[in-house]
């Protein structure tokens, strides 16, 4: 299930990356958030879940953030 949600991120991005011109990091971070929400959370309550839904989205942005900081500065 997970694979399949994984594979249908990565085919989703790609395309998006095509017709939006956007970068590769694009790609990468779609299939880590599917491979992250898709880890254990099916498991926790309502609350867990809507929990991580919020979280992660923010949590992706600080680290883009920090990743254009870094590549701006070797």
């Amino acid at each position: 299930m997970t694979m399949t949600a994984v594979l249908l991120s990565w085919a989703a991005a790609l395309w998006l990356e095509g017709a939006a011109g956007l970068h590769t990091d694009s790609v990468v971070l779609a299939v880590a958030l599917t491979v992250t929400l898709g880890r254990g959370r099916w498991r926790a309550d309502r609350r867990g879940r809507l929990t991580a839904l919020a979280l992660l989205p923010p949590a992706a942005a600080v680290c883009a953030g920090l990743s254009r900081l870094l590549a701006a500065h070797h």
